[in-house]
């Protein structure tokens, strides 16, 4: 059964990258691997990637502000990130942003609720033959963490936010033609 999926998955991928026209993208979604797994999305205002640069990015994970297996939970970031374009072909650009996250966690039988504020900074490649972009940012989080049915609560800074992306991306079809 999976193997029937994942032919189709491929077959589609394949068919996608044959057809591709464009070098830049309007949307992206995928899955980011780092010290909890998830699913990111991307969206530019405007046109692209290279048109303007803005985009929301929204990141849905497991692992609450911590490693998987310390602290299980899930985690939910918007970001708003400015992308910067890198070198002559335009496929790579510099990525710098923010915005607020909230999850929620245990540890043990504690139960937690954090929200803060990330900072991202990092790069983004689009690759010219197939609709894949992928990025690697770092994405340090200040969290104030509430511990449900008491009246403390606690900073906490997770610096440990290193991830890889790996994206479907959704081209605008009006670029260059290649031949």
């Amino acid at each position: 059964m999976i193997k029937k999926y994942l032919t189709a998955l491929s077959f589609i991928l394949f068919a996608q990258a044959i057809s591709l026209q464009a070098q830049e993208y309007n949307g992206a979604i995928g899955i980011r691997m780092g010290y909890g797994w998830g699913v990111s999305g991307k969206y530019f205002f405007n046109g692209g990637r290279n048109s303007n640069g803005h985009a929301l990015e929204a990141l849905l994970r497991y692992g609450y502000h911590g490693v998987v297996f310390t602290q299980p939970g899930i985690n939910a970031t918007v970001l708003y990130e400015k992308h910067f374009p890198l070198g002559r072909t335009r496929n790579w650009s510099f990525i710098v942003g923010a915005g607020p996250g909230m999850g929620f966690g245990k540890k043990g039988n504690v139960r937690t609720f954090a929200f803060g504020v990330a900072p991202i900074i990092g790069v983004d490649v689009l690759i010219k033959r197939f609709p894949i972009n992928f990025s690697v940012d770092y994405k340090p989080t200040f969290f104030v963490d509430k511990v449900l049915k008491t009246a403390g609560s606690k900073f906490v800074f997770s610096y440990y936010e290193l991830a890889l992306s790996m994206r479907y991306a959704f081209t605008n079809g009006g670029g260059r033609r290649r031949r």
